[in-house]
């Protein structure tokens, strides 16, 4: 997302199957309330045909994709209450599992871009950083895609340090599959899976 100096302007991309709308190729909209920002991103959207040389690129969907993209945006709160109702059903599945899992903050909604768990402490002890990737091989044998929420840390990819809390997170989160085409079938395949990894630890 970036902020605009006076009002806000919004970029949700458009991508890939976790974003919660998509239309092929990459990039996204932009959405917002300041008229002078929004302008400016208009003009620099295509650099054909201008006067100045000022720096412009050729950011524009296709018709094909602005179709798609419309009639994706008007199923999007179906798209929502299906990941939401994916995640419900993880919930049940998953409460006696050793995982930490999401929920709906006290003042809001979950949309669930994404189903991420926290891995217990057991399993960091045992396998370190190494932890959630372990985890994805374990689950790719049994035919489930999971994935670290993201591929590094940025501070990391930078080159920094001194960042405790992103890289104790970046160790021990892992995402689960959730899109609104998965089945109920396919869903209670992915708990199966994840909680043959992660049962209850609590004393019998």
């Amino acid at each position: 997302m970036l902020l605009a100096a006076r009002g806000y302007i919004l970029t949700p991309p458009l991508t890939y199957a976790t974003k919660l709308l998509t239309s092929g190729g990459e990039g996204g909209m932009v959405i917002g309330d300041d008229a002078e920002a929004l302008a400016r991103v208009r003009d620099a959207h295509t650099y054909d045909e201008r006067s100045d040389l000022a720096p412009r690129w050729n950011y524009k969907l296709t018709d094909l994709q602005a179709a798609v993209g419309l009639v994706q945006l008007s199923r999007f709160e179906d798209f929502i209450a299906r990941r939401r109702e994916i995640a419900r059903r993880y919930g049940e599945r998953l409460a006696v599992s050793s995982l930490e899992l999401p929920g709906d903050p006290p003042d809001g909604r979950d949309v669930y871009h994404r189903y991420v768990v926290s891995l217990p402490d057991s399993w960091i002890d045992e396998n370190g950083g190494e932890g959630p990737r372990r985890a994805i091989d374990k689950l790719e044998e049994k035919g489930i895609a999971a994935r670290r929420p993201v591929f590094k840390p940025l501070h990391v990819l930078m080159g920094e340090s001194g960042f405790p809390g992103a890289e104790s997170a970046w160790m021990r989160h892992l995402s689960l599959p959730i899109y609104p085409t998965m089945i109920d079938d396919e869903a209670d395949a992915v708990a199966e899976a994840v909680l043959s990894l992660f049962p209850d630890e609590a004393p019998k």
